[in-house]
């Protein structure tokens, strides 16, 4: 995902020579944080929109598209996952790297699979490399990554 920086330029401003049009906006877009991006997760489809629309307006601005041209195939053609998908890819990515024991130490901690537990070893989730979902009571809590990482990797074919 990625947030405009506080400057207003027009498409030719943002072009340099050498560089295509992605590349010049990327040049002028700054990536958000991945735990700013997993703390979308849970949020109301009307708090995401505002993203999905600055998003939207990227790739029309990087194609040379105009305001009533479909953004679909445009985000196709960029490899831009639309935002909700791009938050949960994000999640996943994270816990697969947690498993793969390439993640801080602190966020190795946070993640158990359910073969780890030894009542828990013959369940068919065990099998399955799925990973222990902390008990949560709010929705508040259900959006922190201990419980939101193991939901989105769960939920994977």
């Amino acid at each position: 995902m990625f947030l405009p920086s506080a400057s207003a330029e027009t498409a030719e401003t943002l072009r340099v020579p050498g560089h295509t049009a992605a590349a010049c906006l990327s040049l002028h877009l700054k990536p958000a944080g991945l735990l700013q991006l997993t703390s979308l997760y849970g949020l109301p489809g009307s708090a995401i929109a505002p993203l999905q629309r600055v998003q939207n307006a990227a790739a029309r601005l990087v194609l040379g598209l105009s305001p009533r041209d479909h953004v679909s195939s445009a985000l196709q053609t960029l490899n831009w996952l639309p935002i909700y998908y791009r938050i949960q890819f994000k999640i996943a990515l994270l816990m697969y790297n947690a498993l793969a024991g390439r993640c801080p130490e602190y966020i190795n901690d946070i993640v158990a699979p359910v073969a780890s537990n030894p009542g828990r070893k013959q369940l068919r989730s065990a099998t399955r490399s799925d990973v222990i979902v902390p008990r949560c009571r709010t929705k508040f809590c259900s959006r922190a990554f201990p419980v939101a990482g193991p939901e989105v990797w769960n939920r994977l074919p």
